[in-house]
């Protein structure tokens, strides 16, 4: 990976399905040879059950992946279709994920609005994304801890600045930047923001600031 970049060694695993693979790694000066066969997983990231007699849903949403908007929509028309009367979406060690499947459960959550937008350096605001006037309505509240980042901090900051959540727990971890990544099409090499060389260049679009719960609890437990 060191000679060849990430992006590249990326590439040469990543293949059509069933295509076999035999990989050398080494591990502490010693190596091993590993076969592979490459192939899809769908890995879940979004998890609900009831509380408080069937009436509260908590949906647990570990991350923000391509596929987490699909499994998120199914758990709320569960929940829905159960007939709860209040939501609690869990987002606790939820470090991120892409922007846009953050917008789409925004806009799957909130009336109209800007859900997203970006402040340029001209100070310019410019709006990313948006939120149609269909809507779930029902009380939210949102936890929180320090691994809360990223995409989670625009979910967590969305939802309170359209005042439709409650945030409870710690403050979020305030990762401060979100990365688009280029790639160059004359094959140079560019620097990302940990400075390392890479096969694109990676930009910090927009800021995050850290969100402070608006009740402040350690350790809770929603079970």
């Amino acid at each position: 990976i060191a000679d060849i970049g990430f992006n590249n060694a990326v590439n040469c695993i990543k293949g059509t399905k069933s295509k076999e693979l035999n990989l050398i790694i080494r591990r502490d000066e010693k190596h091993y040879s590993v076969s592979l066969k490459t192939g899809e997983s769908d890995i879940q990231s979004v998890y609900s059950y009831t509380v408080n007699n069937n009436t509260i849903g908590v949906v647990q949403i570990l991350d923000f992946n391509k596929k987490t908007y699909a499994q998120f929509k199914a758990e709320m028309d569960g929940l829905l279709k159960d007939n709860v009367k209040a939501v609690i979406f869990d987002l606790r060690h939820n470090t991120g994920g892409t922007v846009d499947t953050a917008a789409k459960i925004l806009d799957y959550l909130l009336p109209k609005c800007n859900t997203v937008h970006i402040k340029l350096k001209d100070g310019k605001v410019r709006v990313r994304n948006k939120s149609d006037k269909k809507c779930i309505d029902l009380p939210f509240v949102i936890l929180t801890d320090g691994q809360t980042a990223s995409s989670s901090e625009i979910f967590v900051s969305t939802m309170r600045h359209q005042k439709k959540a409650t945030i409870i727990g710690e403050k979020t971890y305030g990762k401060a930047l979100i990365q688009r990544t280029y790639t160059l099409k004359d094959g140079s090499k560019g620097y990302g923001v940990s400075g390392t060389p890479t096969d694109a260049v990676t930009l910090a679009l927009f800021q995050i600031m850290d969100e402070k719960p608006d009740i402040m609890i350690s350790g809770i437990n929603t079970g």
